[in-house]
């Protein structure tokens, strides 16, 4: 059996990486909103980039670990904002492919300021 020194220890290392998370997402919310984005929008949009091949709002339900229709309104909303593009797939009318709404040098662009090291 273990200490209860050892038991408190650990204790205090979950608190701090439950505070470090915290602090780390926001940190990431206050500069996305810099440039308009939600951190959901965000995660659409590296996943849409890093994918290879056609994407589909199921396969992204699933790598979100969300609902199906949580999915597929988030997806409508970006799609108004310009953000990603439905299109219909040629061979299987009822499925829809997600893709970028801008070229990936726009959306680098877009990181940029948050990618440097600024060194105080």
């Amino acid at each position: 059996m273990r200490n209860n020194v050892t038991m408190v220890q650990d204790s205090e290392v979950w608190v701090l990486l439950g505070q470090t998370q915290h602090v780390l997402a926001r940190a990431r919310e206050k500069g996305l909103e810099q440039i308009g984005l939600s951190t959901m929008q965000a995660d659409v949009l590296s996943i849409v980039k890093s994918t290879k091949g056609p994407l589909t709002p199921s396969m992204l339900s699933r790598r979100l670990f969300r609902e199906p229709h949580t999915i597929s309104g988030l997806v409508t909303r970006m799609g108004k904002q310009g953000l990603v593009k439905k299109t219909k797939d040629l061979k299987r009318k009822n499925l829809v492919r997600i893709t970028f709404g801008f070229t990936h040098s726009q959306w680098d662009g877009m990181l940029r300021p948050f990618s440097t090291v600024h060194s105080g």
